[in-house]
């Protein structure tokens, strides 16, 4: 029962890894995910409860998501720190009054969150209509002004 758990959580970590791959804030959060993964691991390795075995599963993919979510903000903080620099570099002209371009801020969601069925039984195509809709509404529900929502699945 822990191999699928063990590459739910090798999935997850990853995932994290390769977005943490060239960031700027690699070096100061590498060596924390990796610990905050390998306690994962440990905690599944160390599990003799099988219900308890499969909310790890669930926890990797949240620790995932949070993972993703603070690379997000770090990087945003360094864009904007970089940007500030930048305009303070440039005071030729007092008159530049071109307008500053919105970043658009990533939030990563997890499927799971959004759908929280374990499986859709599906017999017609209003069920496929009705599943759908629920899906839409909820996706929508999690999109916030100037952001990008990233669904992991």
């Amino acid at each position: 029962m822990q191999k699928p758990v063990d590459a739910a959580i090798q999935e997850a970590k990853k995932r994290v890894f390769e977005e943490l791959s060239g960031k700027e804030c690699h070096d100061r959060l590498a060596d924390r995910y990796i610990r905050l993964f390998d306690e994962i691991g440990d905690k599944a390795a160390a599990c003799n409860n099988v219900a308890v075995l499969q909310n790890i599963k669930v926890e990797a993919d949240t620790l995932k998501v949070r993972c993703l979510n603070e690379i997000e903000k770090e990087e945003a903080k360094a864009a904007a720190a970089k940007a500030q620099v930048q305009g303070e570099g440039n005071t030729e002209c007092e008159d530049n009054t071109a307008p500053v371009p919105r970043i658009k801020k990533k939030k990563a969601v997890s499927i799971k969150s959004i759908n929280n069925a374990a499986t859709w039984q599906i017999e017609n195509e209003a069920d496929v209509r009705r599943y759908i809709a629920e899906l839409e509404a909820k996706l929508i529900d999690a999109l916030e002004e100037d952001t990008v929502l990233n669904v992991e699945f």
